[in-house]
């Protein structure tokens, strides 16, 4: 079965995580590169970029991680797909996260399931959906859709995404999963040298590494993420 990946990005974060993602993509992972849409918000206009066989496009919109389902209610025929994976850009994938991630989808076709989360906790919105389940919430993303890199606005709306964390994946048949990552932390400094504690959270069902800085509480947007 074919999968498409899409990542969030924005341009805020795109000097950080851009390159490394792409970079680990094509070197680490079993992800076909073609595959892969990078989805980055809050440019000053939109455009497509082609990197090593995966699309980066720009668009002037953001939310957070809910960029490219913005994306895909505002271009319903853009890509056709029955499932796709959307994750973060803070983010390592392995060299069987694909295989894994397809069979999985696979499953979920043939017993009737449209979403599925990567933890039994909370998933930060990642997970499998099924176009379907994403285009049912067109209203929803068009609210929380912002044209607009003001920090406070953007602090506002992170906080109102509390709320909306999981929705989409809790709003379908839900493929439960009774997994808990491996968690462990590092210090490292961000991009102003300020001493930052990292959250590594280790999915190894799915050969998948989710880095935050935001475990167990919220920090500041401006905080970035050296991946090591």
């Amino acid at each position: 079965m074919n999968v498409p990946i899409f990542i969030a990005s924005s341009i805020d974060y795109e000097p950080i995580h851009l390159r490394r993602i792409i970079t680990n993509i094509i070197t680490c992972s079993d992800i076909p590169p073609e595959n892969v849409i990078i989805v980055s918000g809050g440019h000053e206009k939109e455009s497509t970029e082609i990197i090593d066989k995966i699309k980066v496009i720009r668009v002037q919109y953001r939310c957070f991680e809910f960029t490219p389902f913005i994306f895909l209610t505002k271009n319903p025929t853009y890509i056709d797909f029955e499932y796709a994976f959307f994750s973060h850009d803070t983010v390592e994938f392995g060299p069987t996260f694909y295989s894994k991630i397809t069979s999985f989808a696979s499953y979920m076709k043939n017993h009737g399931f449209t979403t599925k989360k990567i933890d039994r906790g909370m998933s930060m919105n990642i997970g499998l959906y099924t176009k379907s389940i994403i285009l049912d919430h067109t209203k929803m993303l068009d609210s929380i859709c912002l044209y607009t890199n003001n920090k406070e606005t953007l602090w506002k709306m992170k906080h109102t995404l509390i709320y909306k964390e999981d929705s989409i994946l809790n709003a379908g048949r839900l493929y439960r999963v009774s997994y808990n990552p491996k968690i462990i932390s590092y210090n490292t400094l961000d991009t102003n040298n300020k001493p930052l504690t990292v959250y590594k959270k280790i999915y190894d069902n799915i050969d998948l590494i989710k880095y935050q800085t935001n475990y167990c509480k919220i920090y500041s947007i401006d905080s970035a993420i050296e991946i090591k």
